[in-house]
């Protein structure tokens, strides 16, 4: 008889767990609406910078005003095919420093870093345009002081890749270094474009300033940066 008991709950078991669904596994969130969750936490906040503030005026990307086709400050056009992107809005600085930063996620680690490999092909691109824009807006600025466009100088406008603070588990940086000389004066603006990737998230950050660019900011804001998408990253379903 006892036999025969221990069948009858062993039975009563499989059944109850069956119906309770017991063994069935865990349903998986769906990716694409987790992406478009998490991926505003992949970017800097106001609260995390110090000396920064929300930046009210025309921007640097409005000043340039791009094509669709070579729109950089465009985190869609940067990183297509991303199951979500996001971007933080302007931010300014002390010395006139400017900083822009905007995410996406993928839903391979291959796909984001094929996407950030894919931003030597824009460059090449679209090169020619950033050239002209970045010129006129040179010549727009000066003309806004009171200053004749006609004084210019010289005028030099280097774009290419540098050495960017590591971090990640890929990076890469241009740098667009602007050098204006004019009748009595000369002044330089640099501005830093610096990818990361962290598994199947990538970043873009933007830190521009007048003179040279300060290495110690732009290194904490692209540690700050890594450490969200590295936090995203881990906050996505497999």
């Amino acid at each position: 008889m006892r036999a025969f008991h221990a069948g009858l709950l062993t039975l009563a078991a499989v059944l109850l767990a069956a119906c309770s669904g017991g063994d069935d596994p865990a349903p998986t969130p769906d990716f694409a609406a987790e992406a478009e969750r998490l991926v505003p936490g992949a970017v800097l906040a106001l609260r995390e910078l110090e000396g920064f503030t929300a930046f009210e005026g025309e921007d640097i990307g409005q000043q340039a005003d791009l094509s669709a086709e070579c729109d950089v400050f465009d985190a869609a056009l940067v990183f297509p095919d991303a199951a979500a992107t996001a971007d933080s809005g302007p931010f300014e600085g002390r010395s006139d420093d400017q900083l822009l930063n905007y995410a996406a996620i993928y839903t391979t680690s291959a796909d984001a870093q094929q996407a950030i490999a894919g931003t030597r092909e824009l460059l090449e691109r679209c090169e020619g345009e950033f050239r002209e824009r970045i010129e006129q807006v040179v010549r727009d600025v000066v003309a806004d002081f009171g200053v004749d466009p006609d004084f210019i100088a010289d005028l030099d406008i280097t774009i290419g890749e540098y050495e960017a603070p590591p971090a990640g588990e890929q990076y890469l940086g241009y740098r667009i270094k602007v050098e204006v000389n004019l009748v009595l004066i000369s002044q330089q603006y640099n501005l830093d474009v610096i990818f990361v990737r962290e598994g199947r998230v990538a970043g873009a950050l933007m830190y521009g300033r007048i003179g040279v660019i300060n290495t110690e900011t732009e290194t904490m804001l692209v540690e700050l940066m890594a450490g969200k998408l590295a936090q995203t990253d881990e906050a996505l379903p497999e």
